[in-house]
């Protein structure tokens, strides 16, 4: 009997353990996604028109979406993030709202000069993957948190869904 107790004990502390890294893995991942953001960012507000410049623009979405991707992929694997972890990843989430909504707007500055360089129907197009990916990427936080914590990110959510809408707007 205190062999099974045992066990059982062992058991609990390895899943939670598991839990642990995994929501401090979505956490860092999120982190990183931030910085990614910020590159683009960085990218949109030196892209001074032409294809090569739009190459390092789109070299700089494509690294963020993937970095979201692995995010969502770690999220999905694992346990969800109650209390503490669900504050951690809720808090990383609100670092990161705000710089992916700085991003989208200077995306929407650019996207005159983005046309005039004939370039924008493929900025549109990866704009748009990524607008799905970010869609993926919430219904997989909304799957790990609380719906507590859901409720607390969704004002950040609704803004970021209509400034994407505009930003794909702005490209068309």
């Amino acid at each position: 009997m205190l062999l099974k107790h045992l066990f059982l004990l062992v058991a609990i502390t390895a899943s939670n353990v598991s839990a642990i890294a995994n929501s401090q893995q979505t956490v860092d991942g999120i982190n990183v996604l931030t910085k990614k953001t910020l590159a683009t960012k960085q990218a949109i507000d030196n892209y001074n028109g032409g294809f090569t410049g739009a190459l390092l623009v789109a070299k700089s979405i494509y690294t963020a979406h993937m970095t979201s991707e692995n995010i969502r992929k770690n999220m999905d694997s694992s346990d969800p993030f109650d209390g503490e972890d669900g504050d951690r990843t809720m808090d990383a989430y609100h670092q990161f709202a705000p710089v992916l909504l700085d991003t989208l707007r200077a995306g929407q500055q650019k996207a005159p000069l983005f046309r005039t360089s004939g370039v924008a129907y493929p900025a549109q197009a990866m704009i748009s993957n990524l607008y799905n990916e970010k869609g993926r990427f919430e219904d997989s936080m909304h799957g790990q948190l609380s719906s507590n914590h859901s409720l607390m990110i969704k004002p950040s959510v609704d803004i970021i869904d209509r400034e994407f809408k505009k930003t794909l707007d702005a490209f068309s």
